[in-house]
């Protein structure tokens, strides 16, 4: 069962613990968890795609509203939410695959990028990330592009990060010195 003090909080701050524990609990096949992970993280995620997806917020574009004949989940769903729920449907598959529970924040938002560009054929813009594009950051190492995404996209300190991660706030600097090189390299 959902519990709505928890998912108030989780949409606060995004309670990283809070979060995890969901993670753990819906990879291990409880429907309860799940539900209230998609529940604590949705209204983020449709802000971030609608971010990459504009036109399903306009009206003109028929972005409004998504009937159950065009994407299968019921009646009256925005075309943002139903997108919402496409992502989530990716997620619950792959969820066995995420190595690193701490970065599921970063990870959902890396299928609902993916998600976006296989249904618009490209997302809005060169979405950036600091002074970085998106795809630029998508190129560094795996810990670097983390690194990166949690510190320019998501808004993260290094403090922050660290904690998450479980590693210095050293190493994250060095993980920032080391993707800016890679990145200026290019």
């Amino acid at each position: 069962m959902v519990r709505p003090e928890k998912v108030g909080k989780a949409l606060e701050r995004l309670d990283q613990t809070y979060l995890n524990k969901l993670v753990k609990n819906a990879r291990r096949g409880s429907k309860s968890a799940f539900a209230e992970l998609f529940a604590a993280v949705c209204d983020r995620q449709i802000f971030y795609l609608q971010h990459l997806m504009p036109e399903l917020t306009d009206p003109s574009a028929g972005g409004q509203q998504a009937g159950p004949e065009e994407n299968g989940t019921g009646p009256g769903l925005t075309a943002l939410q139903a997108a919402a729920v496409d992502v989530f449907v990716r997620v619950l598959h792959q969820l066995p695959s995420l190595a690193n529970v701490n970065l599921f924040m970063v990870w959902v938002s890396r299928i609902s990028r993916r998600y976006a560009k296989e249904r618009s054929g490209s997302v809005s813009g060169e979405e950036m990330a600091g002074p970085y594009g998106i795809s630029q950051l998508m190129q560094l190492p795996m810990a670097e592009s983390q690194v990166f995404l949690m510190y320019y996209e998501q808004g993260l300190s290094i403090r922050a990060i660290a904690d998450i991660l479980n590693i210095g706030g050293g190493t994250v600097r060095g993980f920032l010195k080391i993707g800016r090189r890679h990145l200026h390299a290019d």
